[in-house]
């Protein structure tokens, strides 16, 4: 097998095991998914238009959904800020969690995505796991103040100067 036939294998190894996740979370009744879950990243990627050729991020994986009105990423990938150097380290096929309530920000799901110990290959003992702690991630009254927040902004139509 080539460079391009293992990175290729390796690609689809990882849709395999993101539709998984997928299927799990939109069997189960106490999860509410909205039309598409599955994401990933550009193909044609060109950083704007900084990149001459495109830069193919369809291997970046993720799946959005929601548990009582909290909004969860479950990437297939979890971000690391070294806590000696500072360098940013990408953790492949380790499940991360960035939860939210209102507005998705990027910014915030790099510095405050939650690495948990699970790692690709799933089976069902780790989408157990991975269940609980998204149900009691809900359950958490920091989500809980974040959607009465939300509320009250919408209802009066209040813009922070940070969004």
């Amino acid at each position: 097998m080539n460079f391009t036939e293992t990175k290729q294998a390796y690609h689809d190894a990882r849709k395999q095991q993101q539709s998984i996740i997928s299927h799990y979370f939109r069997n189960k009744e106490d999860f509410e998914i909205n039309g598409r879950i599955v994401f990933n990243g550009s193909k044609t990627y060109k950083s704007g238009s900084k990149f001459t050729n495109s830069y193919d991020l369809s291997g970046w994986q993720w799946i959005a959904l929601e548990h009582h009105h909290v909004q969860f990423i479950i990437s297939l990938q979890s971000f690391d800020i070294d806590s000696k150097t500072q360098n940013l380290h990408v953790l492949m096929d380790r499940i991360g969690i960035y939860a939210y309530v209102g507005t998705y920000s990027s910014y915030d799901a790099l510095h405050h995505m939650m690495i948990t110990d699970i790692e690709l290959p799933m089976d069902n003992k780790k989408l157990e796991r991975l269940s609980q702690i998204i149900m009691e991630l809900s359950e958490c009254d920091i989500y809980k103040r974040q959607y009465e927040l939300e509320q009250v902004k919408h209802k009066y139509n209040l813009v922070q100067t940070d969004e």
